[in-house]
């Protein structure tokens, strides 16, 4: 099953100039020899619904700081989208 297979609260690599969340999704039918994300791509969902709603809460009470940076992001990684 695909799903989230886990989550960082926080990256300023991702997304150049800004903070932002990361995503990763489990699952690729790609197989790509190159690929740093192995256990991503194999693994399954590890993330229930819950805990991505804890997440978004956690989120948006960054987001109501007086401390934030401009704009904050959630960004996908993992998982091909060819395969959604």
């Amino acid at each position: 099953m695909l799903g989230i297979y886990s989550y960082q609260k926080f990256s300023s690599l991702d997304f150049p100039g800004r903070l932002c969340a990361i995503l990763w999704f489990s699952g690729c039918n790609m197989r790509c020899p190159y690929c740093y994300n192995k256990d991503v791509v194999f693994g399954e969902k590890k993330i229930e619904k819950d805990e991505i709603i804890e997440l978004q809460n956690d989120l948006a009470r960054y987001s109501q700081t007086s401390w934030k940076t401009e704009k904050f992001e959630i960004f996908s990684k993992g998982g091909h989208w060819g395969t959604r």
